[in-house]
């Protein structure tokens, strides 16, 4: 998945990363962005969103605080979840379901 200029890497992670706290991951060294798929697809979503800002905040170099951007992952996930946005498209290189 192309965020602004970097390519970055999807991984799919069984269980929740990182001492069974975090639903996702974003690692600008690696240029990975890590979802745990042991939650259903809402959750799944709404945590690719919330990496992407974190990538966006990082690549941008914004110094948005973290519940900054836990409140622009709920307001925008929300806003496309009623608007009927297939998120499919962000979602395609884990596994459905």
């Amino acid at each position: 998945m192309k965020i602004l200029a970097y390519d970055y890497k999807i991984k799919a992670q069984p269980s929740p990363v990182e001492q069974l706290v975090l639903m996702g991951r974003h690692d600008a060294n690696e240029l990975t962005i890590t979802i745990c798929t042991g939650m259903d697809r809402q959750h799944q979503e709404s945590t690719m969103i919330h990496e992407i800002f974190e990538a966006i905040n990082w690549q941008l170099q914004m110094k948005l605080e973290e519940k900054q951007i836990i409140d622009l992952e709920i307001g925008l996930y929300n806003t496309f979840k009623n608007a009927g946005v297939n998120l499919e498209p962000i979602m395609r290189e884990l596994p459905n379901g």
